[in-house]
């Protein structure tokens, strides 16, 4: 037991020892977490956590592992190693080395040692409350990633909770996705969720899904992933006791932009449609956006709004729901 908490502990203050040398020949020593969208994270003993501009970095080693990508798509394991000309790196692995230059890495993940130290997310909240037409808005969400040398996994969870007089309204969905990496940005994977809308007269819909999807844009400053999918759905609606079983193709187009100057910032849309294949003229869609922007460090104000829609709701039920929102999220890991 000492041994397993020991290996958690230790390693956040182990010697850190990665050097990120700058165009202007000042040298740093701490620790890479990750180069993301343009930005690389390094961590000292100084200044705590700092972002660096890649462009301005001349030379950057480490001895631990990491996920390296290319502007082909190309993911490479190993270390970090420098060589004698500027801006290149070598990522050294224990059968090869390959060299790169710096403009043509778009991201490098470290892929830490433990399982604690692999996990990644979110969380946020959010209340509103208008006092002419007595109007409570709640809003709760989150994420936790986990990430492995191949394999990812993504817990997430979002609610909302609406209540105007005598009148209370709740959407809810909660699912969790593993993904298995492949080679050139594709990835396969399958996907459990579970969600509830009273707008749209969902009492539960529980789904299965088994897609696949590939990152057709990844650069320092965006990304842009298309999915395919398979999946089969229960539903069961507010007031009835049928229950409803449907195949479904669902198609899934996901955008992001971020910047990291100061203050940083993100945009994330994701819009997927969902034609029925057991329902001859019923599909599904949605669509979300959120916007993201840092007030302190790790904490963002967020700006979020979804659509939902079916073509074929039940009796008295809205075709369609939407909503906006403003939340505070905290970051971790």
């Amino acid at each position: 037991m000492l041994i397993a908490l020991l290996s958690i502990v230790l390693p956040s203050y182990a010697a850190r020892t990665d050097v990120v040398i700058l165009r202007n020949g000042d040298h740093i020593t701490g620790e890479i977490r990750s180069l993301t969208y343009g930005k690389v994270e390094f961590k000292t003993d100084d200044m705590d956590r700092v972002y660096i501009e890649w462009e301005k970095i001349h030379h950057i080693t480490s001895a631990n592992r990491f996920e390296t990508v290319d502007v082909n798509g190309i993911t490479r394991f190993g270390s970090i190693g420098r060589t004698e000309v500027p801006y290149e790196i070598v990522i050294i692995t224990p059968v090869a080395s390959d060299t790169l230059s710096l403009p043509d890495i778009v991201r490098i993940t470290w892929i830490k040692s433990s399982f604690i130290q692999r996990l990644k997310g979110d969380i946020s909240a959010g209340f509103s409350y208008t006092r002419a037409t007595r109007t409570a808005e709640f809003t709760l969400g989150g994420k936790t990633d986990y990430r492995g040398e191949k394999w990812r996994s993504n817990l997430n969870y979002s609610a909302y909770l609406t209540d105007q007089a005598e009148t209370r309204t709740s959407r809810f969905d909660v699912g969790y996705s593993i993904d298995r990496s492949l080679r050139r940005r594709w990835t396969v994977g399958a996907a459990l969720q579970a969600e509830h809308n009273e707008e749209l007269g969902l009492d539960l819909r529980e789904s299965l899904t088994a897609s696949g999807s590939r990152f057709a844009v990844e650069t320092n400053s965006s990304t842009l992933n298309f999915s395919l999918g398979l999946g089969g759905t229960r539903e069961t609606y507010i007031g009835s006791d049928s229950v409803s079983y449907n195949l479904e193709l669902p198609i899934t187009v996901q955008y992001a932009r971020f910047t990291f100057h100061n203050p940083e910032s993100d945009i994330r849309l994701a819009g997927s449609i969902y034609p029925n294949l057991t329902t001859s003229g019923r599909y599904r869609a949605s669509v979300n956006c959120d916007f993201n922007y840092e007030v302190l460090k790790d904490l963002f104000i967020v700006l979020g709004a979804y659509y939902d829609y079916d073509s074929n709701p039940p009796s008295g039920a809205a075709k369609d729901d939407y909503r906006f929102s403003t939340s505070i999220k905290w970051s971790f890991g």
